[in-house]
């Protein structure tokens, strides 16, 4: 009887540490700032150049720990696309990780085509800028997301005229 308590007990108990393991690797990648996804986006948008600067350096060290985060890598990109601090913009990066980006979600994401989009403009790269925000528009209305539709529209004549989009200062 003591050995099959004992018996139970352990097995109860392996689900608790692989729970708890779980557990410590979200709160790793929290800690890091990759938690949010589009939530994160609009709080990136939202913020300030001093919270730009934090972000940039949450999003380094989640890439760190996942270098396949999805919500990073795009974050990332678009603070270093569309900062409203000239010196924390690097188009050239951005245009990196928001690539990788895509092709990590097989191109089915218009929140990151429109990403990519902004990155390719930042970068100088405008007829691929407009190309990118178009197909970003043409997906979004696809999946029926007609407020991303519009605001990839409202994009794409920035990049029509050879503008980048940048956040407003705070």
């Amino acid at each position: 009887r003591e050995r099959h308590h004992v018996q139970i007990r352990r097995q109860s108990q392996r689900p608790v540490r692989r729970l708890r393991a779980g557990r410590a690797a979200q709160d790793r990648l929290r800690a890091a700032g990759a938690a949010g996804g589009r939530q994160r986006q609009r709080r990136a948008q939202d913020s300030g150049a001093g919270r730009d600067a934090e972000a940039i350096e949450k999003y380094d060290r989640a890439l760190g720990v996942n270098p396949d985060l999805v919500s990073a890598l795009n974050n990332l990109a678009w603070v270093l696309a569309t900062s409203s601090d000239s010196r924390l913009r690097d188009g050239k990066r951005a245009v990196q990780l928001s690539e990788r980006a895509c092709r990590l979600s097989d191109w089915k994401s218009a929140f990151l085509m429109g990403t990519l989009a902004a990155a390719y403009a930042e970068a100088g790269q405008f007829p691929e800028a407009v190309a990118t925000a178009e197909r970003a528009r043409d997906r979004a209305r696809a999946d029926k997301l007609e407020q991303v539709a519009k605001k990839n529209e409202e994009l794409l004549r920035l990049y029509l005229a050879n503008k980048p989009y940048h956040e407003a200062a705070q």
